[in-house]
């Protein structure tokens, strides 16, 4: 069966690897399969039926002492499979000593107890990576929320920058206007550029207000209806 006490991750005991496999919750009398089961589950837990015969030269030759005392993983598992599988019920007599007895409840003992620490770190480790998980999942919700900002604030800074360059064109405008330049040479040189559109949407009422300015701001507004029939034109 190649079983072991020590499958894959974590590491403990004489240095070797624990098992990450995470077993399946079965209902009584029922099975890993179905609907909602992961298609890689091991099959439902079922004891097995005991054929083998026990290696008691095996378990002789392990020092159970000097196991306990060395944590020496190694040998117990080098008796994993004899302890647990081996048909008691069928062997002879003579080898159901008291003193094999207690040492094959011994070795039982201690691969229990080695599979508990198993269980344990296990646990362990899924809650550390049940946490793990939690917290990648906060942090790509505030990440999601993050770009999200950021793209609100690109794109109102895009409306911010065409604003900012509408308005500047206005003030060029203006500039001229007050400059002397006639109103038709500004219209020409915006119908030249292929911008009269943009000149005349810049001209908004934003910028021709009545107030101190108005003299200005009448003759913004006599270029903006120029562009306008211009355009239309």
């Amino acid at each position: 069966r190649g079983r072991t006490l020590r499958p894959s991750v974590v590491t403990g005991g004489s240095g070797g690897n624990l098992g990450m496999a995470e077993p399946v919750a079965v209902a009584p009398g029922g099975d890993a399969s179905g609907p909602d089961a992961p298609s890689d589950a091991p099959p439902a837990f079922a004891f097995e039926a005991r054929r083998a015969r026990m290696d008691w030269r095996a378990i002789h030759a392990v020092d159970v002492d000097r196991v306990m005392r060395e944590n020496d993983i190694d040998t117990l598992e080098s008796v994993l499979e004899t302890v647990t599988f081996g048909d008691v019920s069928v062997e002879d007599s003579r080898y159901l000593t008291t003193s094999n007895a207690r040492k094959v409840i011994r070795l039982a003992q201690c691969q229990v107890e080695y599979l508990l620490h198993v269980q344990e770190t296990l646990a362990a480790h899924k809650e550390r990576l049940r946490g793990v998980a939690e917290q990648a999942q906060r942090d790509g919700i505030e990440a999601r929320a993050e770009a999200q900002e950021h793209r609100a604030r690109a794109k109102a800074a895009r409306a911010e920058l065409r604003k900012t360059r509408k308005a500047l064109r206005t003030y060029e405008v203006l500039e001229r206007i007050r400059s002397g330049t006639p109103l038709e040479e500004i219209l020409a040189d915006s119908a030249s550029a292929s911008n009269a559109q943009i000149v005349d949407a810049s001209l908004d009422a934003s910028f021709v207000s009545t107030g101190p300015d108005g003299d200005e701001n009448a003759a913004v507004r006599a270029f903006a209806k120029a562009a306008a029939r211009a355009r239309d034109a």
